[in-house]
């Protein structure tokens, strides 16, 4: 995870720039009530706490437009669950998806929207990790979810994780977890939603969650 930009709505901040600001009193909420208030020592901590492991593939992705017909996620991406890449035309509903896994073609067609997806292991993150992330992606929803794609997408990874429980992907980036904590979920919305190449269809994060001190 970079820790000099904040990413927020797809409009990237120096977080050196940021204004000192005193502690405040307020405690950090980070499922079901907005605002939520980061800095980038709670995520990064969370991060180490829940075993992560961040990529960045920051390049030109093409982002051409597959028929169905076209090769499986399998052939179509050297790294799963996907990030970027060709896609279909037609993006998925997001939400919350426990009982099908979504074409995965599809998804990164809402990354290219701004969106972040959130695929689990089924058989490592247990029913409690799985209603926990239920909660958090229905929660943000509520203030992200659009009818362009924009939003957080949950869905099982049947082909497995390598061990990890959770895999964030966002257009050319992703985090792989050993557990789901929702600070590492609102930090990875906070640095990566909206940051796309399609990213002005995805709502600011602005109001929802902000980051606080860089402490």
């Amino acid at each position: 995870m970079r820790t000099a930009v904040w990413l927020i709505g797809g409009a990237a901040a120096l977080s050196a720039c940021m204004p000192t600001e005193a502690p405040t009193d307020e405690p950090t909420t980070t499922v079901a009530e907005v605002p939520v208030r980061l800095s980038e020592a709670e995520v990064t901590a969370a991060n180490g706490a829940a075993g992560c492991e961040a990529f960045d593939e920051r390049d030109d992705a093409s982002a051409q437009h597959v028929d169905e017909d076209a090769p499986s996620a399998d052939v179509l991406y050297e790294r799963r669950p996907a990030a970027a890449g060709d896609h279909l035309g037609a993006w998925i509903d997001v939400g919350v998806h426990r009982d099908d896994a979504p074409d995965e073609r599809a998804v990164v067609h809402n990354h290219e929207h701004g969106a972040v997806s959130v695929w689990y292991a089924p058989d490592a993150i247990g029913e409690e990790g799985l209603d926990l992330l239920t909660t958090w992606a229905e929660a943000r929803n509520e203030h992200l979810a659009n009818d362009a794609g924009a939003g957080v997408i949950v869905a099982p990874f049947v082909d497995g994780l390598d061990g990890d429980a959770v895999a964030f992907r966002s257009w050319t980036g992703g985090l792989d977890c050993a557990a789901f904590d929702p600070l590492v979920g609102d930090g990875f919305l906070l640095e990566r939603f909206g940051d796309a190449p399609e990213g002005a269809l995805a709502p600011s994060l602005a109001g929802i969650i902000d980051g606080a001190t860089a402490a």
